[in-house]
């Protein structure tokens, strides 16, 4: 018995653990593979834009080369040849270094707007997993609460119908509205398990949603995702298309190779002179060239026109597609705002119902109770009470999810705008 009750109180130590409000569940997003992933793709970006930077100083490269001279040579080639040599290199214009630049910078802001706006759908997405299931929450409770009516309402029946002061049809209708009701219980309690699991499947832990947290949000705060992805989208098209116009630019380089060789030669070849060749021939080089250099290409078939003229085109497309998610956005806010009015006269409306079902019940069941009224009524009323209940907690849930879907449309995270209570 001990062990029993030790158990139990294990099993309810490790359910208060599990629980959490929407602000603790919200904070587990950051468990997503799915954003970790997106993470280090913005982490690469970064890395890239970097790189192109660097890309662009001067650069030496160590270069080792080793030639052999085989079938007929010059009088003094040398039979084979070792070098080893430093060239520094430096581009001094090619008509796109700071657009290229700018791109590789504007793709990082793009990927790190991207990564939120994936955070903030994921935490969308979790808001209303969590009212859905304070939602089903409040219909099992509204559930159990019918069960234990028409359970009682079954055994008094019972007493009834044994001295033959009811009908046996009766008694059968409570019986199946009772096992219907259990069954609805049970479906509401799966689709809470189900919910758990995509829960789970997003955060990699498992909670327990429970009641206390509500959302708040500021009219006058708008910074749209994907206005801000558009926009970046459109200033990246932009610099596309001056990457394209460099290909009718000349680039200017610079170069110096500092090399020292060890030449090879056969002085057998060169005999009866071979002492006088061995006095005058080296062995160990040392050379310096420098380099300046210039090209342009001035003929490509109309290739680099094309180019360019793709470019413009894509441009254009960007900046319709910007000005598109910029109407949208105002759009989409301006509806969910109107929803929002009309979810709250639903909640008052939801209210006043339960009311008067709620007084209506209560005096239907005493009618009942005291063979006034026939099963038919006490049913409708119990339907009509259940059913106000349930529609007041489905409003208010509703209203809560709206205004995180305001949030994500005015680019705000919602986990910064769960209020505890």
């Amino acid at each position: 018995m001990k062990k029993i009750i030790f158990f139990l109180c294990i099993l309810n130590f490790s359910s208060f653990l599990c629980a959490k409000s929407l602000k603790e569940i919200l904070n587990l997003v950051e468990n997503s593979e799915q954003l970790k992933a997106k993470s280090y793709i913005v982490d690469s970006t970064l890395k890239k834009s970097e790189g192109i930077k660097l890309k662009y100083l001067p650069s030496l490269n160590l270069e080792l080369n080793y030639y052999s001279f085989d079938k007929d040579r010059y009088l003094i080639l040398p039979k084979n040849t070792m070098n080893a040599s430093l060239v520094l290199d430096v581009l001094l214009y090619d008509g796109q270094r700071s657009s290229n630049i700018k791109l590789a910078e504007k793709n990082y802001e793009l990927n790190k707007v991207e990564l939120e706006k994936n955070k903030n759908e994921l935490e969308l997405e979790l808001t209303k997993l969590y009212y859905t299931y304070l939602t089903l929450d409040d219909n099992i409770k509204f559930k159990k609460q019918n069960i234990d009516y028409l359970t009682a309402a079954l055994n008094r029946l019972s007493k009834l119908v044994s001295v033959g002061l009811k009908n046996n049809d009766e008694l059968q209708i409570f019986k199946a509205r009772v096992e219907l009701e259990k069954n609805d219980l049970k479906q509401s309690q799966f689709q809470q398990e189900e919910i758990k699991s995509i829960i789970y499947v997003i955060t990699n832990e498992n909670y327990i949603p429970t009641k206390g947290s509500l959302i708040s949000y500021n009219d006058n705060l708008t910074n749209s995702y994907e206005v801000q992805i558009n926009k970046i989208k459109q200033e990246m098209s932009s610099l596309n298309k001056d990457v394209a116009f460099s290909n009718f630019l000349p680039k200017i380089f610079v170069k110096n190779i500092f090399t020292k060789s060890r030449l090879n030669y056969d002085y057998e070849i060169f005999a009866p002179l071979d002492v006088l060749v061995k006095s005058k021939a080296k062995e160990n080089m040392i050379s310096n060239t420098f380099i300046f250099g210039f090209s342009w290409n001035i003929f490509s078939f109309g290739a680099d026109k094309k180019f360019f003229e793709s470019a413009k085109l894509e441009e254009l497309a960007a900046k319709n597609l910007e000005n598109q998610s910029i109407r949208k956005n105002k759009e989409n806010i301006r509806l969910i705002k109107e929803k929002l009015t009309i979810i709250e006269e639903e909640i008052k409306a939801n209210e006043n119902i339960l009311k008067a079902s709620d007084i209506a019940f209560n005096s239907i069941e005493k009618k009942y109770t005291a063979g006034l009224l026939s099963y038919v009524e006490y049913l409708d009323a119990l339907g009509k009470l259940y059913g106000a209940n349930a529609n007041l907690s489905l409003s208010k849930s509703k209203y809560e999810i709206e205004k995180a879907k305001l949030l994500l449309e005015q680019g705000i995270l919602i986990s910064n705008a769960v209020v505890e209570f």
